[in-house]
């Protein structure tokens, strides 16, 4: 079966749009998990499914408690 990730490219109602695939050089990738887009990347499938995946992302706040005593 496939695979359950944000990016499996599936839709509950049935729909076709492939996963969309990149090929990314370290640097570049390096640039959009900093948040620097995806200006300069060639794509193939659906974008629009990298586009849901990053807005389930948020910012990080400093403040959370990763460890407390």
């Amino acid at each position: 079966m496939g695979s359950r990730g944000a990016g499996a490219g599936r839709r509950a109602d049935g729909g076709g749009g492939a996963a969309p695939a990149r090929t990314l050089t370290k640097p570049q990738l390096l640039g959009v998990l900093a948040g620097k887009g995806l200006d300069g990347i060639a794509t193939t499938g659906d974008p629009a499914v990298l586009t849901r995946l990053f807005s389930y992302v948020t910012k990080p706040d400093p403040a959370f408690p990763i460890v407390t005593p």
